[in-house]
C-alpha cells in the first residue's frame, strides 16, 4: 500500500504531545474560515483533557486542519470522526492520517449540524467552526436537543472573545480561558 504524503503547504502546526509529538500538520491558507487552533491553546485544552482523552471516542465536528482530532489521537484517544465540508481540507486530513498510520479514524465530508443531531457515544466533541458564522450556536442547539449526547460528554468550543454567552445557557462551563481574540472552553450539558 502506498502512503500518500500530505501536500506541503507553508502553513504548518505541530502535534504537541503523545505518540505523534513533533509531527507536522500542513494546511492551505485559501480555505474559507480555516483558522487552526494555535499550539498554546491546544496545549492548554489538552492539559484540561489529560484525564479524559485516553480511550475517548472523539468527534472533531468542524475539523479544518484536523489539529484537534489528531492531537487527541496522538494522546491516546480510541477513535476520532473528522467532519469537514471543504474537499481540500478533507484531503489533507486523510493524507495526514495515512502518513501517521492512523487506522482508528473516520473522515467524512458531511454537515456537522445534521451529524450532531444524530450523534451518540462521544466522550469528547470539538467545536471550532469559522468565527464569521452562526455554526457554533447551531451546533450547541443540536447537542442540547440530542438526548443521545450525555451530560458527561465534554464539549470543547472555540469562539470569538466577544461571544454572546446566552448561547451557553443549556451548558455548564467546566473550564474557560481567553487568548488574544479567542475564547475557548470545556462545556457539559446541564442535566
Amino acid at each position: 500500500m502506498t502512503t500518500k504524503k500530505p501536500t506541503a503547504y507553508n502553513n504548518q502546526l505541530r502535534i504537541i504531545a503523545g505518540k505523534l509529538k513533533g509531527r507536522k500538520i500542513s494546511f492551505a491558507d485559501n480555505i474559507d474560515g480555516l483558522r487552526p487552533t494555535a499550539d498554546r491553546i491546544r496545549e492548554t485544552v489538552f492539559n484540561w483533557l489529560m484525564g479524559y482523552v485516553i480511550n475517548a471516542n472523539c468527534l472533531d465536528a468542524f475539523a479544518g486542519s484536523g489539529a484537534l482530532g489528531l492531537e487527541a489521537l496522538s494522546r491516546g484517544a480510541k477513535h476520532c470522526l473528522f467532519l469537514e465540508k471543504s474537499p481540500k481540507a478533507l484531503h489533507q486530513i486523510k493524507a495526514h492520517c495515512e502518513a501517521f498510520n492512523l487506522t482508528n479514524t473516520a473522515i467524512k465530508q458531511d454537515d456537522a449540524i445534521s451529524c450532531l443531531n444524530r450523534a451518540k457515544g462521544y466522550d469528547i466533541i470539538f467545536l471550532d467552526p469559522p468565527f464569521a458564522s452562526d455554526l457554533l450556536e447551531s451546533a450547541l442547539i443540536a447537542i442540547s436537543n440530542n438526548a443521545c449526547i450525555s451530560e458527561k460528554t465534554l464539549i470543547y468550543i472555540e469562539a470569538p472573545k466577544k461571544l454572546d454567552t446566552e448561547i451557553l445557557t443549556h451548558f455548564s462551563i467546566v473550564k474557560s480561558k481567553t487568548a488574544g481574540d479567542v475564547f475557548f472552553a470545556l462545556l457539559q450539558k446541564n442535566v
